[in-house]
């Protein structure tokens, strides 16, 4: 058993050390800082691999609706009109339409009012 630990855990390693960073499709998304906590920012970092994206949330009933959907491959969205102290789900669906191909990143969050927000300044 103790040989199979570390099998499993070379190979592990082994995957770590030799994936290719730039295959990595990375979303996530933050309550957006220094403001009433009406606002979140999503950020995302993809693989040349996708040619299209659909930013979704959900509603109450957990039902996903499109809030976003312009493609690059490197970007950013803020999302405002939030109200403040409530979770709030999201999924980043990845399309390849050329392949059939697609990949769904989730990302949870709870908008927080800040205890000084920037919009106050003139």
């Amino acid at each position: 058993m103790k040989h199979l630990h570390l099998i499993l855990l070379f190979l592990l390693i082994s995957m770590v050390a030799f994936a290719n960073p730039e295959e990595i499709d990375t979303y996530y998304a933050e309550d957006a800082p220094w403001d009433d906590g009406t606002a979140v920012l999503h950020k995302w970092n993809l693989s040349a691999k996708w040619d299209s994206l659909s930013l979704q949330k959900a509603d109450s009933l957990g039902v996903y609706q499109e809030i976003f959907n312009e493609f690059s491959l490197s970007g950013q969205y803020k999302e405002t009109g939030l109200t403040p102290d409530i979770k709030h789900q999201y999924r980043l669906v990845l399309y390849n339409k050329e392949q059939g191909d697609s990949l769904t990143l989730f990302a949870e969050t709870t908008t927080q009012q800040q205890w000084f927000s920037m919009d106050k300044l003139p």
